[in-house]
């Protein structure tokens, strides 16, 4: 009898299908991690949230600030820069007003519009990566590439942190109900034990005593911004940071003709040249100093 031998694929042929079996195989999986986590959340979704989302891409540092988004009745209603509207157009969005309206218009969404953008990215077979919550499904770290042979057109995005507002549920008997009430036990323990839970993002709770002339402020992890009478404006709330939260929060945005120094819990920004007979780390001196910080008395 006769054996039938079929001519091997080529190497080249083999390694090529194998490319595209490995595609495939991480799309379904992210289809798979896609469906499990909208399941998740819609386990838990109440319809009334406020949640904070920052992007980042190959574009204008208008366009990467964090935002806050307002649901009601799954309906984004509300959206603002985390630090605050005036703070952003006066600092990050100088002289492009139209960035700064298309980044508040296009920031309207809900996690449920969050989902659909993947859905449509993994549709289109494009290279998605996304890091869902454990237990209530919210993408916490987004990563597209739409196409492997365009460069800089990736794109990124996290969702820092969720809050369920506290809303009635009617007491009844119908099954909806009980599943409400379920629902409801659910929001209120993810947003008292939950660190994504933006109740429980550790930022510097006031600006510190004494920055007379700081506008933004950081404690290594998050940035809070601070109107001229000393009052927190807003916040970033990202929970995880690759650098170390220092317990002594610094300014990163003096006025003019000011420099910062760390050296101290209630250090000041002080104006070049102003003398003082408490300076710490520097002797007393009436000299210009470009970097000076003032210690309490």
């Amino acid at each position: 009898c006769m054996t039938l031998v079929l001519p091997r694929k080529p190497a080249a042929q083999r390694l090529r299908r194998s490319f595209v079996d490995t595609a495939e195989q991480q799309l379904q999986t992210e289809q798979n991690l896609l469906d499990a986590a909208k399941l998740k959340f819609n386990r838990v979704n109440n319809g009334y949230y406020e949640y904070q989302v920052q992007r980042s891409c190959f574009c204008d540092i208008c366009d990467i600030q964090a935002m806050d988004v307002y649901v009601e009745n799954n309906t984004a209603t509300t959206v603002q820069y985390a630090e605050g509207n005036d703070y952003a157009l006066n600092q990050f969005c100088v002289g492009n007003e139209e960035v700064f309206a298309n980044r508040l218009q296009s920031s309207q969404l809900t996690i449920d519009d969050i989902f659909a953008v993947l859905q449509t990215a993994i549709s289109n077979q494009e290279n998605v990566a996304v890091l869902y919550h454990d237990r209530i499904g919210i993408p916490l770290s987004i990563s597209v590439n739409p196409s492997a042979d365009i460069a800089d057109d990736e794109w990124f995005m996290s969702v820092n942190c969720i809050q369920f507002a506290d809303i009635e549920v009617p007491t009844t008997t119908s099954r909806r109900s009980r599943r409400s009430q379920r629902t409801q036990i659910t929001t209120a323990s993810f947003n008292s034990n939950d660190s994504y839970s933006c109740a429980n993002v550790q930022v510097p709770a006031q600006c510190p005593a004494g920055f007379f002339s700081c506008h933004r402020y950081s404690d290594g992890c998050n940035t809070c911004s601070c109107d001229d009478a000393g009052n927190v404006v807003g916040c970033t709330k990202r929970v995880n940071c690759e650098a170390v939260v220092s317990s002594q929060v610094q300014c990163i945005d003096c006025e003019s003709n000011t420099e910062w120094s760390n050296c101290g819990a209630n250090e000041q920004c002080v104006p070049d040249c102003q003398s003082s007979d408490n300076f710490c780390g520097l002797s007393i001196t009436t000299e210009c100093s470009p970097a000076r910080c003032q210690c309490p008395l």
